[in-house]
């Protein structure tokens, strides 16, 4: 069966955060299953940046056919792009679509009702709102646009309740289907662990308004260092203009010499720094998924997570804390996991994840859908 995932950016293009990964990853577990998948794409790497791929011919990447059309405009403005669409869509059995409110969205749904084809669509967490939501009426404009053309074979693929409901409430006469990312269990290097003279806290992730990282450091100016010696490591990269308004933040609140900014962290540099983590803190605002929790956990790295991401799962599992992301509430949250067992607490978490969002478990249900839609 021949899967063509139609995307706006993909792997190198790690600047557009975890979904590039994700994407990768259930592409990869799909090929491993037997689905012939080839992936439409652009060279994107940012609004001021492309990658350096061959964009005249197939690349073969992770033993899959990618086809990298050249950005001219914005973020995935490619016209070469359409016009390869239409005989892509053609040749597949099934069109899985990643993204909304892009150049590629509407072309592709044109293209698929047009020719019949049954789709798969994750939005990504894009039809997911909060108070720093941008152009929300134009935004709404798409969605009826979306409604209507969609084809009749059409499921939308979402990662976690939350986003399920949602993403309904906006798109109502779709099929939904929640199949959540999945995430590789590293193996843990013996000689790092985290600092035995102060709590050694971390946020990893795309440095953006979205991901709460101000409430973060407005916590930190509530935590007396005397008495609770920390220091916090931010690791990701994004806006060199958002990122100096974080450092300045820092200053501002009297916390600038317990910050420290990394900026992208990859492979195993990323694996070394959660292992030298007592637990990490994520405080975004909205997250459909929140890749990076599930990988604080595979890493056996306790969380505080924010109501804003799905997971509240991991009270239950005894694996971290789900807050409000009130600056008062996280630097509370902070005090009460540093008192916790964060080694049995990780070692709950590691253990989590390997049960219930392996790729290859993810990827059945996925293909799952994929035969339904095609068989219909």
């Amino acid at each position: 069966m021949r899967v063509l995932h139609v995307t706006p950016a993909y792997y190198p293009a790690l600047v557009y955060g975890g979904p590039i990964l994700s994407v990768r990853a259930l592409n990869c577990a799909l090929a491993e299953q037997g689905w012939e998948v080839r992936v439409l794409t652009t060279d994107a790497a940012g609004l001021d940046a492309t990658l350096d791929v061959d964009t005249r011919s197939d690349v073969l990447l992770d033993g899959m056919r990618v086809r990298y059309h050249h950005r001219v405009a914005h973020h995935s403005i490619a016209p070469s792009l359409l016009a390869a669409l239409a005989s892509e869509v053609r040749r597949a059995d099934v069109v899985h679509l990643t993204a909304i409110y892009n150049f590629t969205s509407l072309p592709t749904l044109l293209a698929t009702r047009a020719l019949d084809k049954p789709l798969v669509w994750s939005p990504r967490g894009a039809l997911q709102r909060w108070e720093g939501s941008t152009r929300p009426r134009l935004k709404l404009a798409y969605d009826k646009l979306s409604r209507w053309l969609v084809p009749r074979r059409t499921a939308l693929h979402v990662t976690a309740h939350s986003e399920l409901e949602e993403s309904t409430a906006r798109l109502p006469d779709l099929r939904a289907f929640l199949a959540p990312n999945g995430v590789e269990i590293p193996t843990l290097p013996a000689d790092a662990r985290p600092p035995d003279d102060h709590h050694a806290i971390l946020f990893i992730g795309r440095l953006d308004v979205k991901k709460g990282i101000e409430r973060l450091i407005e916590a930190c100016a509530l935590l007396d260092p005397k008495a609770f010696p920390y220091h916090v490591t931010l690791a990701g990269n994004g806006d060199n203009d958002y990122l100096r308004q974080l450092e300045n933040l820092a200053t501002a609140k009297g916390v600038r010499e317990h910050v420290t900014f990394v900026g992208d962290v990859r492979g195993d540099a990323k694996t070394r720094l959660f292992c030298q983590s007592h637990f990490a803190v994520f405080p975004s605002h909205t997250e459909n998924f929140g890749i990076v929790v599930a990988e604080a956990l595979a890493h056996g790295v306790p969380v505080v997570a924010s109501t804003g991401t799905p997971w509240a799962k991991v009270e239950d599992e005894q694996c971290g804390l789900w807050v409000d992301n009130d600056p008062r509430v996280i630097a509370d949250a902070i005090l009460s996991i540093a008192t916790m067992d964060l080694e049995a607490m990780g070692s709950r978490g590691r253990t989590w994840m390997a049960r219930d969002y392996s790729w290859n478990k993810i990827a059945t249900e996925v293909g799952h859908i994929y035969r339904e839609l095609i068989s219909a």
